[in-house]
């Protein structure tokens, strides 16, 4: 099964967080799976995390 990965968009309109909220979980590493390809460029996160920590 391929991962399903979302970005902050995604992220924030699953769980009704701000995308601000989401980058700033992604930057203290809330979300283990979030990754970016570099500095400044968009975050992505495993969706199945996402919808495990709304739980």
């Amino acid at each position: 099964m391929e991962k399903e990965y979302v970005g902050t968009y995604e992220a924030s309109q699953l769980t009704g967080l701000t995308q601000q909220t989401i980058r700033n979980r992604c930057k203290t590493h809330y979300y283990k799976t979030a990754e970016q390809d570099g500095p400044g460029r968009p975050w992505r996160i495993l969706k199945l995390e996402v919808l495990d920590k709304m739980k």
